[in-house]
Formats: C-alpha cells, structure tokens, sequence
C-alpha cells in the first residue's frame, strides 16, 4: 500500500470512528478550491472589483478622487462562495488551519502583487478586542496574518489595540465610517514602527475599508513610513452593483433600439 493510500485509509477510520469537526485542508481546498484573483481584477487602491480599463493611477470609480493612507491594497478575492463561507468557518467555528492556509494564500499575492524589491519590513495584524477574542476562541485576523508573516519570511507584530464597541457586522456602512476612534497603536510599539518604517496590515474582510483606514492612520502617526492593505476578501459595494446593473439595461437597450441611442 502506498503512503497516499495508507494516509487515505487512516482518514477514513478516523472519519468513521471519531467524526470530524472540520476536513483536512488538503480535502476541504479540494472539495471547494479557492483561486486568488489574477492581477487587474481589483482596483490596487481600494480593493473594489474594476472592469477592463476602469483604474487609472487616481484609482477606480469607487475610490477615485478620494484620499486614502494606504500604499496599496491587496484582496485574495471577492466575498462570495466558497471564500465567505470559509472566512465565516474561521471566525465563528475556530478553524484555525483554514486561517493559516488562506493566510499563507494571501502571502502569496501580496508577493506577486507589489513591484520587486518592494516588500514590507513586518506584518501587522487587525487588532480585536480582548474580549471578543476570548469570546469566540480566536483571534481569526492574527491567525491569517500569521499565515501571510510566515508565507513571506517577515516578523508579525501586534501593536495595535482596539477599543471595545459593536462588530463590524452590526454597525451600518455609515456607522463604520464615523467609528473613527477606535484603534490606537500601543505606546511601547512606536519605536519599532519607526524604525521598521514600511508595513502590512492583514484582516479577513474589508466592507467599507474603514477599519483598516483607521489603523494605517494610526500606524503612519506612530512613524511608519508606508502602510499596504491586504484582506481575504473584499465585500462588494451594493450602490457599485445597482449602479452596474442600470447601466448593463441601459446597454441592452440601446442595442435593441440603435435608432433611439444618441
């Protein structure tokens, strides 16, 4: 018997005997494979899915025009199946594997998304409150920044700290945006920011991008001397996508009255 076989065999009794909370990772990326999105599929200023020719260095329609404290940003891919599925799995069942493999995923394209020679001194992960963290049984931001740290051979560090108050998924897009107080770089980290000066920040998701805007304020205003975003998935704007929508129907009609299109 081979060592595949003999491996295949084993997880079968285990399955049988013992159930499995979760599949191994091998299985579960088999089962439901997670590509990352190739390059000029998302807009590297603020994370938004673009069409072909869309971003210009300003950025793309969502972003263009506005300020941002971010270098870059990077996305592993949109927030849909089988991608959301398995962030919500890591953040509301613990799977601790599945953070460190989608981590080291995102490692992967931050590499292959930012110029040569350009790669960031440190990771830094989305802080979340103590509490939240004991609550759930895991910090799911450090567990996939672990993965990114690891994937690109750099040191992860913590030095930021958020203030306790309501998830992200309980406030609304406009409530996330005003929340502009809440995470704050703790004082003995400054040094090391300074001296480190370029920087990573990693979290699962980005809706509106304003957590992550607030952390890389506070890491700027501690000294660092650029901030990159990257995220697993990037939550589609729904104003984006009516928007898209009226003008595909205004696309369709045109093309079936070509008398009546100007």
């Amino acid at each position: 018997m081979t060592a595949l076989r003999l491996r295949d065999a084993l997880r079968s009794v285990e399955s049988d005997l013992l159930g499995w909370e979760f599949p191994p990772i091998d299985l579960a990326i088999a089962e439901a494979p997670i590509a990352a999105d190739p390059a000029g599929t998302w807009c590297l200023r603020c994370g938004e899915t673009v069409g072909t020719g869309e971003q210009t260095e300003r950025g793309c329609a969502s972003c263009r025009g506005s300020s941002t404290p971010l270098e870059r940003f990077i996305r592993l891919g949109e927030y849909q199946p089988p991608l959301s599925t398995r962030v919500l799995q890591i953040k509301y069942a613990r799977w601790h594997a599945m953070a460190g493999e989608l981590g080291r995923r995102l490692g992967v394209q931050v590499r292959e998304s930012l110029p040569s020679g350009r790669q960031p001194a440190a990771v830094v992960s989305m802080p979340m409150p103590w509490l939240r963290s004991w609550w759930r049984g895991i910090d799911h931001a450090s567990e996939i920044a672990s993965g990114v740290a690891s994937q690109l051979g750099i040191p992860l560090l913590h030095p930021l700290i958020q203030r306790p108050g309501p998830t992200q998924t309980s406030r609304s897009r406009t409530e996330r945006r005003r929340a502009t107080d809440r995470i704050f770089v703790r004082r003995r980290a400054r040094d090391t920011i300074r001296a480190l000066g370029s920087l990573l920040i990693v979290d699962d998701v980005r809706t509106t991008g304003a957590s992550v805007h607030q952390a890389a304020l506070a890491l700027q205003e501690a000294g660092a001397s650029e901030v990159i975003g990257a995220v697993l998935a990037v939550v589609p704007n729904p104003r984006r996508r009516i928007e898209r929508g009226r003008t595909l129907v205004e696309e369709c009609r045109a093309a079936e009255n070509p008398a009546e299109s100007p």
